[in-house]
């Protein structure tokens, strides 16, 4: 059995492998994507439960690009790809939720432990969704019975 759904978008094809590699070790199930818009276009046909991404796509900007992933999916987990971990302040100001940030170069234990912490916070996202959509039929269902 899987533990999660990640979608991958970075134009650089060796950094997808790694992560992929990294990721479906553990026991993810992994989608790579080159161009932004492409793993918008997943985003829009499937549902993953992290996206990790380089904002430095060569086929958009990587601000619209997180903002759109946002909107298609406010419950999507994401985590920034950076160059340099010193530029971690630069990002943190990012007008949309980003869950965390990993540095070039990585290592596969420090994925793991991004990758941990943001799969239990996903689950918990898509628990608490769950929990309002059937308390909104619930409460529509008393509605129609006055």
């Amino acid at each position: 059995m899987k533990r999660g759904k990640v979608l991958i978008i970075d134009s650089e094809e060796v950094v997808c492998k790694a992560l992929s590699i990294i990721l479906e070790d553990t026991g993810y199930e992994t989608t790579t994507s080159l161009r932004g818009e492409e793993g918008l276009r997943l985003v829009k046909e499937n549902i993953y439960d992290i996206a990790i991404l380089n904002l430095n796509i060569p086929d958009m900007n990587g601000i619209a690009l997180l903002k759109n992933l946002k909107e298609i999916d406010p419950n999507l987990v994401v985590i920034v790809i950076i160059e340099q971990p010193f530029l971690r302040t630069e990002h943190e100001g990012l007008p949309y939720e980003v869950f965390d940030y990993i540095a070039k170069p990585f290592h596969s234990r420090d994925i793991q432990e991004v990758i941990e912490k943001a799969i239990n916070y996903a689950n918990m996202l898509r628990d608490g969704q769950k929990i309002c959509d059937d308390l909104e039929k619930h409460i529509k269902e008393v509605g129609d019975e006055e």
